[in-house]
């Protein structure tokens, strides 16, 4: 019998000395980054994935996959092997809030994924058109509850952190305004512009010169805490108590059981890049934010949204379909 246990125990060892000697070595060969980022994101993880390309010595090559709201891009990489050679791009929707809309999602988030960093966080506020009579949240809050259901608020979408934005804006300011899907957030930018809707959740980056030039007015700022780009824009939780916001990040994530080193390794150099002055400059000329947070605050971050984001969607009637 101790022939045997020596036998197993040998066998194991040899196992582990394999794995770590290839995890060392990672990477000898592409890296591929499945995204499903656009605009500014993508062009910062397309600049993060030269300067890892540049320290690590093999090419990092980023495969655009937006399809279904970027879910068949997380498919693949579930379903990858656990090397490091194929990572995701993603935001939000197909890893916190799919499972939310859509019945059978073939992977499961907390189990098939393993977080490497969040890259980025999206600031976002509420924005209004002039003709709405309120300057801030508190009138506009005022004004929905004396006119219900006339005021309406357009999204890029059903199911996305946007809607549930504007899901838990209604819940906990009781309020009773009209959810308006759009195809992209553009398409509901031009409409709030020639005042079809009152109201949109979007991205700071393409509002605030709208704002700045009068053709729309911002309201209030949708993440837990102000900007520094406009600290006197109070945000959406300190007007309304139980609000939390929906989640805006860019994230980082491999597939299950990577293999400690290779972990290590990514986490190091994508935070390397993230972190450089060119792109935190790139970032922050959108209103975006560098996180780049660990491995571990990545993950409890996801399950803490996956959590709220459940109850949020609940409160509102939503279900998978």
């Amino acid at each position: 019998m101790s022939h045997v246990i020596g036998r197993l125990a040998l066998l194991a060892a040899s196992i582990l000395a394999v794995a770590g000697a290839s995890a060392q070595s990672y990477p000898v060969k592409p890296v591929r980054m499945i995204s499903m980022a656009t605009g500014v994101a993508d062009a910062v993880t397309r600049l993060m994935a030269q300067k890892m390309m540049e320290s690590m010595g093999q090419p990092v090559v980023v495969e655009p996959q937006p399809g279904a709201g970027g879910a068949i891009g997380a498919d693949q990489v579930a379903k990858s092997a656990p090397d490091g050679y194929t990572l995701y791009v993603s935001y939000p929707d197909p890893l916190v809030l799919r499972s939310l809309m859509v019945k059978n999602v073939p992977y499961d988030t907390l189990r098939d994924f393993t977080p490497v960093t969040m890259m980025l966080e999206a600031w976002v506020v509420f924005v209004t058109n002039p003709s709405v009579p309120a300057n801030n949240l508190r009138e506009l809050i005022d004004h929905a509850k004396a006119n219900p259901g006339k005021l309406s608020y357009g999204t890029n979408g059903i199911g996305t952190s946007f809607q549930m934005a504007g899901e838990a804006l209604k819940q906990h300011a009781g309020i009773n305004i009209l959810h308006v899907p759009f195809k992209s957030s553009p398409d509901g930018l031009s409409a709030l512009l020639r005042g079809d809707i009152s109201m949109i959740v979007g991205a700071l980056g393409s509002t605030l010169p709208l704002a700045k030039s009068g053709k729309l007015k911002l309201i209030s700022v949708v993440n837990d805490a102000r900007t520094a780009a406009l600290p006197e824009l109070p945000y959406t939780k300190e007007i309304v108590p139980g609000f939390s916001s929906p989640p805006y990040w860019t994230g980082l994530i491999g597939p299950a059981n990577l293999p400690a080193p290779v972990l290590s390794r990514l986490h190091t150099e994508s935070v390397r890049a993230m972190t450089t002055p060119d792109v935190r400059a790139r970032a922050a000329d959108a209103s975006f934010t560098v996180v780049a947070n660990s491995p571990e605050e990545f993950r409890k971050r996801i399950a803490a949204e996956i959590a709220a984001s459940a109850v949020t969607a609940k409160a509102a009637g939503i279900q998978p379909e």
